[in-house]
């Protein structure tokens, strides 16, 4: 991060940002061709005479006003039916699910996702639905996201509008939603045009932003001016910014090919961190491909210590994959500041695949007990997927207790997900305490993937204290993915207290997304006015997702008081995404002395700027109270520099103070200084009012004083306040005088202090 000093001649330093967390990259191989198109008796909901790509995709006037899908008549015409218990296709999903429960119960990770393919390849376009539901069931997040992934390409490429109404039919938090760019990616390269006309009838938010970002890029690698154009015209301007940016990195990822090294000097020199960042472990670990030694050496010149551990973490993962030892004594010859604890993990967890023996006698025998206890873990956690029984006499030999418990709980766990009942007998021989709670827990998450109603009749029998509390409710939810029925009659029957609360809530909320009306009957038939109000509230983003129109109703009909507030606001939250304006009529049934009514002007305000930060900044100017309008000016600030800094700055500077400048201001400071620290600190220093700048000054500085004391300091001592000056200096003193003992003590002899001023900061400092 670089900053300028204030108002000073003065070098600037160049300053570490935390980099981006390491991001693995699901990556899955399709077996076999394409399937056959599915397209059976379902009328085209998309203009296949609209103009081709790329021509057409940057003309906005070609959007296909037929776009307005009807979901129920496309889950008609599919012959799928959320309520439905019988049907050849339900039954074909369901034959094929236990096919798969089978496949993995006995075989290794390799096989089962070979396996995988082939059940799933074998499944009709009508199954695939189904068969998504049930696949919600298992426990274990990797094995479920990699099938997910798989039957969502499936229908990808049989009939992609079909997967899509689906996905967009699931609820807000449905995990679908996740693979709505993927769909769109897979029809993309089928057949470009119709799914780009697709994709711009999305309505706003996140998602058309993704999916369309997404789309762009496929355009780009074969017609940058047309993806450029398109982007320009789609009236986003972080997509806009984000395109325009694409003609810097391209030219550098192609030169580091040939000269990765010339091509990382090149890319240390960008101004946009995130890009700077992104581009930086793109080079490096292509670099590592080739020449592993030349990769690391030029890690260690990066400046950020964040960003080089992230890297060689990146490169060790992928070594070890290849040669755990190898890696192992890779590392060994790093610089100590540079090794975390995690490397071991990510060598171990790869060696425990080839050869599980060598690498758990290799981990008891590390000396370092950080990197030991991370080694260990991973070999625990190839012997719970292998052979429990073997591992639970190698946990046994360790020799240091706690260590030892931590490992037979994670063998425990996982061999739940093999045989749960076998795992809950030999948790239950343990004496009550806190392995015996940790086993418990996690013997129920993976036991309630595939029998439910089971685990829940043992963990209710067995668990005890916050165990109980945590584990019953999502026990609950998941058999009442199949049984809300019985769920709701052992939540009402069987729990009290803060258990019964939460689990009511977990039922609502996932009954509701299963089957809305009968979850809504259930709700409103509770006798406790405290309990139907939590189940209502918590299903509600459920209810307003499938059913707007009847939620909105039903919030209206209720007497005034908490709960229609609660259902009130969360109608405001889903129609910010859909209808500004009707979003802001609903804002306004809220009382001006209601802190609901904040709220959502807040909500409404922080959508609209995504989509046109032009018109929701002069709707927020208009507005009459005062503390609101300051309040949303930040926000509109800080949401449009995002992705257009200077813009965000001059309509900042223009505002007067009563229309909030000082709030807008701090807003674009503080977001800027994420992005690009030397161009916002040179804007900082030529703000000519006082107190906007001391505002902005203030974000500068809570950015900078963890990376660079020194120039936070002198930030701090620039400041036109008194109060927040000294405030300021005692904040960055408190920092600096941990990292830098002696330089934090010069420094306050260094610039202009009363004498109580300088007592009170050189109370801060270490006697």
């Amino acid at each position: 991060m670089t900053s300028i000093p204030p108002n000073r001649s003065r070098t600037g330093k160049q300053i570490p940002f935390i980099a981006a967390s390491l991001i693995i990259i699901l990556i899955v191989f399709w077996a076999g061709g394409r399937w056959e198109r599915y397209r059976a008796n379902r009328p085209s909901v998309l203009d296949k005479n609209s103009p081709p790509v790329p021509s057409g995709v940057a003309d906005e006037q070609t959007l296909d006003p037929s776009l307005n899908i009807d979901v129920s008549a496309v889950n008609r015409s599919h012959n799928i039916d959320p309520d439905s218990s019988d049907g050849p296709e339900i039954e074909e999903a369901r034959e094929a699910f236990d096919s798969l429960r089978e496949a993995l119960s006995k075989d290794g990770e390799f096989t089962w996702t070979l396996e995988t393919y082939r059940i799933i390849g074998a499944l009709t376009p009508e199954a695939l639905p189904h068969f998504l539901e049930l696949s919600n069931s298992l426990q274990l997040p990797h094995v479920r996201f990699g099938i997910q992934n798989v039957v969502i390409e499936r229908w990808a490429e049989t009939d992609p509008e079909g997967a899509i109404f689906f996905i967009l039919d699931s609820s807000t938090n449905s995990p679908y939603r996740n693979f709505l760019g993927k769909v769109y990616r897979v029809w993309a390269q089928m057949d470009l045009q119709p799914a780009v006309s697709s994709a711009r009838a999305l309505t706003g938010g996140d998602a058309r932003r993704n999916v369309l970002q997404s789309l762009l890029d496929i355009i780009y690698s074969t017609d940058p001016e047309s993806a450029i154009s398109l982007a320009n015209n789609l009236g986003i301007p972080n997509l806009r910014y984000w395109m325009n940016q694409k003609d810097v990195l391209e030219p550098i990822l192609k030169l580091a090919e040939a000269d990765p090294e010339e091509a990382l000097n090149r890319a240390l020199g960008l101004t946009d961190q995130n890009q700077r960042n992104n581009l930086v472990g793109q080079i490096i670990q292509n670099w590592a491909r080739i020449d592993i030694e030349g990769a690391l050496n030029a890690v260690q010149g990066i400046d950020d210590l964040n960003q080089q551990k992230s890297i060689t973490s990146s490169i060790v993962y992928d070594f070890a994959a290849k040669d755990p030892t190898g890696a192992l004594t890779l590392i060994n010859g790093l610089p100590d500041g540079l090794v975390e604890p995690y490397f071991y993990h990510s060598i171990f967890s790869q060696w425990a695949k080839i050869n599980l023996k060598e690498a758990a006698f290799a981990s008891l025998n590390l000396e370092d007990r950080k990197f030991r206890s991370q080694a260990i873990s991973a070999v625990a956690q190839e012997w719970g997927n292998e052979n429990s029984h073997e591992g639970l006499i190698w946990a046994n030999s360790i020799e240091s207790n706690q260590t030892r418990q931590n490992v037979i709980s994670q063998i425990v766990s996982n061999w739940a997900g093999r045989e749960p009942e076998a795992a809950s007998q030999y948790a239950e021989s343990f004496p009550i305490g806190q392995i015996r709670r940790e086993m418990i827990g996690s013997i129920a998450r993976n036991w309630g993937s595939s029998d439910p109603a089971a685990a829940l009749a043992w963990a209710d029998r067995v668990a005890i204290g916050e165990t109980r509390t945590s584990i019953i409710p999502n026990l609950v939810s998941q058999l009442s993915q199949n049984s809300p029925l019985e769920a709701a009659s052992f939540v009402t029957e069987s729990l009290s207290g803060n258990t019964r609360d939460s689990a009511l809530r977990q039922l609502a909320s996932t009954w509701a997304s299963h089957d809305l009306q009968s979850a809504v009957a259930w709700m409103t038939s509770l006798p406790d006015e405290s309990e139907m109000s939590a189940a209502l509230n918590s299903a509600g983003y459920v209810w307003a997702e499938r059913d707007l129109e009847g939620f909105m109703a039903f919030s209206d009909s209720l007497d005034p008081g908490e709960l229609q507030n609660q259902l009130q606001a969360q109608v405001v939250g889903r129609l910010a995404n859909e209808d500004i304006g009707q979003a802001l009529e609903w804002a306004e049934k809220f009382t001006p002395d209601n802190h609901y009514r904040q709220n959502s002007y807040h909500t409404i305000i922080n959508a609209w700027v995504n989509e046109n930060p032009q018109d929701a900044a002069r709707y927020v100017q208009g507005l009459e109270d005062d503390n609101l309008r300051k309040n949303l000016s930040s926000n509109v600030a800080r949401i449009w520099s995002n992705y257009d800094p200077i813009q965000a700055a001059q309509w900042a500077q223009e505002l007067s103070v009563s229309e909030g400048s000082r709030e807008a201001i701090s807003g674009v400071a503080g977001s800027w200084m994420r992005q690009d620290p030397l161009s916002a600190s040179e804007w900082i220093n030529q703000i000519p009012d006082e107190n906007a700048r001391d505002g902005a000054v203030q974000q500068l500085v809570y950015t900078v004083q963890n990376e660079d004391p020194e120039a936070a300091f002198l930030w701090a001592d620039s400041m036109a306040d008194s109060n927040m000056r000294l405030n300021m200096l005692q904040s960055v003193l408190s920092q600096w005088s941990r990292q830098d003992p002696e330089a934090a003590k010069a420094s306050v002899w260094d610039i202009q202090l009363t004498d109580q001023e300088r007592q009170q900061l050189q109370a801060l400092l270490p006697q």
